[in-house]
């Protein structure tokens, strides 16, 4: 079948499905992010490149995981983020009789995902951040008239850090702190260096698209969090987190982490320690996608990282010429080839 018999079944599909869950949908010309741009009718929205439909769906739709929280005075919404007319992302919500979003979920189709809950003052009361493997980081947050001050994270229902939050006396944030209970397991580095929520009291509720994370490139995967460590969070006014103070359970400097930002994106990350420095750099596309990174080992280019869709290119540099060229697609090793020095540099030194 060529692209546009796939693309005539699916939106087939798209209008037969409305049929047989039997609710009424409003369809929005979107963005990757998922954002209701501008009201359309559902042929026109799919023609574009993202499209959104948001509709109620029934009990017996609910993912396994949501029952649980279904309560019978709740409306549930469905919002389905398409891209090239399939669909990329569904979120769920429960919404109270003032129409009040009490419960956000989304899940991606390797069963990860997030939930969060909402109180009757709109501010985020628990999340859990779900993992593929089933494991279910939950976060429970307490409120002091209206200001978050504390944020407690279990795994599994065992504590492994705290965040406590600072305010200047304008009530600004002024930076957090969190605390460690326990130390990561295998695999689990990335989700303990996940960065503390600085919109206070608001979760990913208008999300569809996952912040990157700087420890995603493994460039910083040596550094490691032990019981007991303490990173301190600077942020500035737009709640953007400038810089990371890592401490021991003595209260020693581990390192520093310096962030540098392009608006609301993040431009290059430095991490400073007695053992040197690393530097990471970041470019964008216009979607507002990560599709290049640059890895830097106390001013010396090491790896570059280029990614267009599933297919990323992988580089390997000494002396700032390419050594070593890989390319990766859907997370396979599909090629790998040492490569001439030809006097060619890539990036060079900084």
């Amino acid at each position: 079948m060529n692209k546009h018999g796939v693309r005539t079944s699916v939106f087939c599909f798209v209008l037969g499905l409305m049929g047989t869950i039997g609710y009424t949908e409003d369809w929005y010309i979107s963005n990757a992010g998922g954002m209701a741009l501008e009201p359309a009718f559902s042929r026109l929205a799919l023609r574009g490149k993202y499209a959104l439909s948001v509709g109620s769906a029934s009990v017996k739709d609910l993912p396994e995981r949501l029952q649980k929280y279904y309560d019978p005075s709740y409306r549930i919404e469905l919002r389905c983020l398409y891209e090239d007319a399939l669909i990329s992302r569904r979120q769920w919500s429960f919404r109270d009789g003032t129409d009040l979003a009490r419960l956000v979920a989304v899940f991606e189709d390797d069963s990860s995902g997030f939930i969060e809950l909402y109180n009757a003052d709109k501010l985020i009361a628990e999340s859990h951040q779900i993992a593929a493997d089933g494991s279910d980081y939950s976060t429970r947050y307490e409120y002091n008239r209206g200001f978050l001050i504390r944020a407690e994270t279990r795994l599994e229902e065992e504590p492994v850090w705290t965040d406590y939050y600072r305010y200047t006396r304008s009530y600004s944030l002024r930076s957090v702190e969190r605390r460690y209970l326990n130390a990561p397991l295998e695999n689990q580095e990335a989700a303990f260096f996940r960065s503390p929520p600085l919109i206070i009291g608001l979760g990913a509720a208008n999300e569809f698209v996952k912040p990157g994370s700087v420890f995603s490139s493994g460039f910083f995967e040596d550094v490691i969090i032990n019981s007991g460590d303490r990173i301190l969070y600077n942020t500035d006014d737009r709640g953007r987190i400038l810089s990371e103070v890592r401490r021991d359970e003595d209260d020693n400097v581990l390192g520093e982490m310096i962030n540098t930002w392009s608006g609301d994106r993040l431009a290059s990350v430095l991490w400073k320690s007695d053992e040197g420095e690393r530097l990471i750099e970041y470019e964008y596309n216009g979607e507002g996608d990560r599709i290049f990174e640059r890895n830097f080992r106390d001013g010396v280019l090491e790896r570059t990282v280029r990614q267009a869709g599933e297919r990323e290119v992988e580089e390997l540099y000494m002396n700032g010429v390419v050594m070593l060229r890989t390319i990766w697609e859907e997370g396979r090793k599909v090629s790998e080839e040492r490569v001439r020095s030809n006097g060619n540099r890539k990036g060079g030194d900084r």
